[in-house]
């Protein structure tokens, strides 16, 4: 089973914004009875692959994409004007994903078993 999710962080400014895309692969899921402290529990098994990815959106509201004009000025002040903002805003994005994996892994790992 293939899962996609579409996760918006936050908006860095009424210009930019980020948003992690999250793909969840999930085979071979089954039920297993787990006993823990003389109690069972029903949990399920199998194998997950989470693929993440950050998008850094600028424009999102399409405000500059209106005139042909507007598209060039835009592209002068992302490349010029903008230029080290921007890169450090994607070092943030970086940060974002690795914390999001992060918790991801730790939510996973609560459950984890031995047979």
């Amino acid at each position: 089973m293939i899962l996609f999710l579409l996760y918006e962080i936050k908006k860095i400014s009424d210009y930019a914004k980020y948003v992690i895309e999250i793909e969840l692969i999930i085979n071979n899921v089954t039920e297993v009875v787990v006993k823990r402290q003389e109690k069972s529990e029903t949990l399920n098994q199998g194998s997950i692959s989470v693929g993440l990815t950050g998008y850094y959106i600028t424009d999102y509201e399409n405000r500059w994409q209106n005139k042909p004009i507007y598209v060039f000025f835009r592209t002068l002040v992302d490349k010029f004007l903008f230029k080290t903002p921007l890169s450090e805003e994607k070092l943030a994005l970086v940060d974002e994903v690795k914390h999001l994996q992060s918790q991801i892994e730790g939510y996973l790992n609560l459950y984890r078993y031995r047979k």
